[in-house]
């Protein structure tokens, strides 16, 4: 299951799920790719068994590496499996018992991104983990008060199920995504992104260093303006009055 689902900016609600998969005995994969973080995130105390993060999202490293976290239990699945693949780049196990056994990787690793990686996790605990959650969350509060003060819909359905990472919001009837996206691209040099598959929806991003105030403002306002070059009925003026009251309030 996913945590944060990026393409609809929502939450999924991976800490009911968790006790309910161990009682039934079953062994949870959680992509927290995104959430890693800048969310909330308790694998003990939500019974997960095999997480995958990713450290270009709200870590804020470099991309092309894979995070896990694996469980007591998810360790003994792949024990007990004797088709669980040795010998492989892919196998968790080898990896395991080369760097917990002998203090090194078993195949060539890329020590660039390893780097990168090992930055971004001193960044993140000069910052705090608990800062950097709040961090994610104010900025995100900001660009959904943005967004209703304009006169937009957010995507998800109630905002107690969005995710901190990105908004995503409705695109007004009559247009598309692709055309949004690329019209605030070229007008006013901002990126955002499109609905992907979940839907005709845009987003606004905000993770890692891109979770502050300012790029947030700053894909704000240009989607509000690019919106009404469009012909969308939107108040700019008032969405990017809301998104820094929220700021202010919130003492960021």
């Amino acid at each position: 299951m996913v945590h944060s689902e990026t393409p609809s900016g929502t939450l999924n609600p991976v800490q009911d799920i968790g006790p309910i998969a161990r009682r039934h005995g079953a062994v949870t994969i959680v992509d927290c790719v995104s959430s890693w973080a800048g969310i909330e995130l308790k694998p003990e105390e939500w019974q997960l068994d095999l997480l995958v993060a990713g450290p270009q999202k709200c870590l804020g490293g470099p991309p092309g590496m894979s995070i896990l976290a694996v469980s007591d239990a998810a360790w003994a699945a792949m024990e007990a499996n004797p088709d669980a693949p040795r010998g492989s780049f892919l196998s968790i196990l080898d990896w395991r018992d080369t760097w917990h056994g002998k203090g090194a990787f078993p195949h060539t690793p890329s020590i660039s991104d390893l780097n990168g990686v090992h930055a971004a996790c001193a960044e993140l605990i000069e910052e705090g983990l608990e800062n950097s959650i709040a961090r994610h969350q104010r900025v995100f509060d900001a660009c959904w008060a943005g967004v209703e003060g304009m006169g937009l819909k957010p995507w998800p359905v109630s905002k107690d199920i969005a995710s901190a990472c990105a908004t995503a919001i409705h695109v007004p009837d009559g247009l598309t995504d692709i055309q949004v996206r690329d019209h605030v691209r070229e007008r006013y040099n901002v990126q955002i992104s499109s609905g992907q598959t979940a839907g005709n929806l845009v987003r606004i991003g905000h993770l890692g260093n891109t979770a502050r105030a300012m790029p947030m403002v700053a894909g704000l306002a240009a989607l509000g303006q690019g919106l009404a070059d469009l012909g969308a009925d939107v108040d700019v003026g008032a969405g990017v009055a809301a998104a820094m009251a929220s700021l202010s309030a919130s003492g960021a």
